[in-house]
């Protein structure tokens, strides 16, 4: 699915809570669930990890993401960065 194909079916949908793993491609798509009211959950990788449990791929990658955002009471959720900030800090990691 495209991002295109992807935003519009975001966009046709009720409003709900969309878990992620956050990654900087997350932070773009966490922006434009939440313009049409959608409630972003992003969870870092290291939360994720754990209940992966065979080979990485697409599916087992979601069950993962389900399972960890399952488990609200031990988990902190990223924050959806601005994108001047992830600009900056790109820099700040290709420059060093």
């Amino acid at each position: 699915m495209t991002r295109v194909k992807l935003i519009q079916f975001i966009s046709q949908q009720e409003s709900t809570t969309i878990a992620m793993e956050a990654c900087c491609g997350a932070h773009w798509l966490a922006r434009k669930c939440k313009e049409y009211g959608h409630q972003i959950k992003l969870i870092p990788a290291q939360y994720v990890k754990p209940y992966v449990k065979s080979h990485k791929n697409d599916f087992i990658d979601a069950d993962a993401i389900a399972e960890a955002t399952s488990r609200t009471f031990t988990l902190t959720y990223g924050e959806r960065f601005r994108p001047a900030f992830i600009t900056a800090w790109s820099l700040m990691w290709f420059v060093s």
